[in-house]
């Protein structure tokens, strides 16, 4: 639904999430090393997640062992689609994809990872029930999501207030990175992820006070380190819009960013109809 409505604007009001690429930090070539990276990290991690479900703690439940079985098997799904999309032929036409790709694994990373890490440390290191933790789990992947599309909102209100224009005096590049570095920008996003984290940490030292200080304090940043990572997937959902339907978004075969202007996928497909 908001991607729909995001049709209705043209390109220029998308400059903003260009700049990336004008820079040459994303270029298909940077993707392709950045998803070999993540394919390394990905299998590291697979290891430890392995070794934790073939050799468990007494204390990891059936709660834990589908959460980690689960993460594996998204894992191992990205890995076999980072690779594909490593070779040039299938990412120079499918740019967009490859940019998606990418970024989901960085989601994974720093997202369902850290999380399994989290509730991992909450289990082993804590006489939690199962019942809770699947409880403690559910209203972090509840959290989570309203703090994904919170932010995609606020985006969209940006993107129809001009902020991201790039010919716009009054909104231009500068005032719209100087909004997403204001606190109050970013107000209700900081209130969803800050109660999250202290309605668990709270329950956490109220119910379980053995757990040591460092323990607590690990949980506390694995559990903090998945908003940042979802506030940075929510501006590469955008990117990625831009990217599969504006030509001025991708390069060409000899590495090249097409110019504003080179295709707009929506309008054409509006001219032909």
């Amino acid at each position: 639904m908001l991607f729909k409505k995001l049709d209705l604007l043209p390109e220029d009001d998308f400059a903003y999430f260009r700049t990336s690429f004008e820079s040459g930090r994303q270029v298909p070539n940077n993707l392709k090393k950045g998803l070999y990276f993540g394919i390394l990290i990905h299998l590291i991690l697979i290891y430890f997640s392995g070794y934790s479900l073939y050799d468990p703690p007494e204390s990891l439940d059936s709660v834990m062992k589908v959460f980690f079985i689960t993460t594996t098997i998204i894992t191992f799904a990205l890995i076999i689609i980072s690779f594909i999309y490593t070779i040039p032929a299938v990412y120079q036409k499918k740019q967009h994809v490859q940019y998606l790709v990418g970024n989901l694994s960085i989601l994974n990373i720093g997202g369902i990872f850290m999380y399994s890490i989290a509730f991992y440390l909450i289990k082993t290191e804590t006489n939690i029930t199962e019942k809770y933790l699947l409880t403690l789990i559910c209203l972090g992947t509840f959290l989570l999501l309203i703090f994904l599309m919170s932010i995609l909102i606020r985006l969209y209100r940006h993107l129809l207030a001009g902020d991201y224009r790039s010919d716009s005096e009054t909104n231009n590049y500068k005032k719209a990175l100087e909004k997403e570095k204001k606190t109050l920008s970013r107000l209700p996003e900081s209130i969803i992820a800050l109660t999250g984290l202290i309605l668990i940490t709270q329950s956490l030292l109220q119910n379980y006070v053995n757990m040591n200080t460092e323990t607590i304090v690990m949980i506390v940043i694995f559990l903090l380190i998945p908003y940042v990572t979802v506030y940075s997937f929510s501006h590469a959902l955008i990117t990625y819009y831009c990217k599969k339907r504006f030509a001025s978004f991708n390069f060409d075969e000899d590495g090249n960013l097409y110019p504003l202007g080179s295709g707009d996928r929506v309008r054409d497909k509006e001219e032909l109809a």
